[in-house]
């Protein structure tokens, strides 16, 4: 006859197996397909963004709508100034992804940060792994920190774009 188990295994058994759900749930394997080169923007420190969150851009026409309507609202941007600037890509084999804090208020000496790990593809998910925003210095400037970089892989390669780590 088996014995019973006590009431903390099974409480400890619960909580693993809870834990084991989320951690399935969430996607936690970062790690999954081969990593893709990502290079800084050239143009990064010429862009500011207001705004918190994340972009995925395929096309130079994207580039042209995000310009339009989050880099613009700085009177002061050269992006804005020049309408006709976007990045030098080619997104037939390439694509633009940012990572963008300006929604919420930090203070620091600069608002170019290095986010971005890495991109990998995992089936038609491109999977991009985000490090915590560092510390930006002991300046009390408002600053919009953000991270642009181009990937290379060709925007049909994949449908979606996963950001996992902290997120804006």
């Amino acid at each position: 006859m088996p014995t019973p188990m006590s009431t903390r295994t099974r409480t400890a058994r619960r909580a693993l197996l809870c834990l084991a759900l989320v951690t399935a749930a969430m996607g936690c394997d970062t790690d999954a397909g081969e990593s893709i080169r990502t290079t800084p923007l050239e143009t990064q420190d010429r862009v500011r963004v207001n705004v918190s969150g994340t972009a995925a851009l395929r096309t130079q026409d994207a580039w042209q709508e995000f310009r339009v309507a989050y880099v613009a609202q700085y009177p002061e941007s050269p992006v804005r100034a020049a309408p006709e600037t976007a990045p030098d890509v080619d997104f037939t084999r390439q694509v633009v992804i940012g990572v963008f804090y300006g929604g919420d208020v930090h203070a620091g000496c600069t608002h170019d940060v290095d986010v971005i790990r890495r991109a990998a593809l995992d089936g038609r998910t491109l999977r991009v792994a985000l490090a915590p925003l560092p510390d930006l210095g002991p300046c009390r400037m408002v600053a919009d920190p953000l991270d642009i970089a181009v990937v290379d892989v060709a925007p049909e390669a994949f449908v979606g774009v996963r950001f996992t780590g902290p997120l804006p």
